[in-house]
């Protein structure tokens, strides 16, 4: 009997070595036939390209998902940072703790001072009151 070789490789074999999953000497002998065969070129690489295509479609890729979503929350967390309760207060208690007990220099009392009385306004230069100056220096860190 005259046993001929195959003139194309088995399409498992094809197959195999897409997913590459052939041993060294296999893909040494699939690759010497692509060389010299454009018909199994062609297979080859129409497969390798369909499957490329069938894994992106399957799962998109990582990388663009997690930046997205890594992008959002950032986003979310800046946005939200200005409007937390802690941080408007904060400013307020320091003032409140800077004003002096003795005395007040606006008529209106405001909203969570405590009470001290109105100390009226004198003509000529006012007398300077390390206290007041205390509760200038707190608003000025507040504004």
């Amino acid at each position: 009997m005259n046993e001929e070789k195959p003139r194309h490789p088995a399409a498992t074999t094809m197959a195999a070595f897409v997913d590459g999953k052939l041993s060294q000497s296999e893909v040494a002998m699939v690759t010497e036939h692509l060389r010299e065969c454009g018909d199994c070129r062609t297979v080859v690489a129409e497969t390798a390209r369909f499957e490329r295509e069938e894994e992106l479609r399957v799962r998109p890729p990582r990388r663009v998902t997690w930046w997205l979503a890594a992008a959002a929350a950032l986003a979310g967390i800046l946005a939200v940072i200005p409007l937390l309760p802690w941080r408007r207060q904060a400013p307020m208690r320091d003032l409140i703790a800077a004003a002096p007990r003795e005395h007040r220099t606006v008529e209106a009392r405001l909203s969570g001072f405590p009470y001290a009385h109105l100390l009226a306004p004198v003509r000529g230069r006012p007398l300077v009151d390390p206290a007041d100056l205390k509760l200038s220096g707190a608003a000025g860190r507040v504004f």
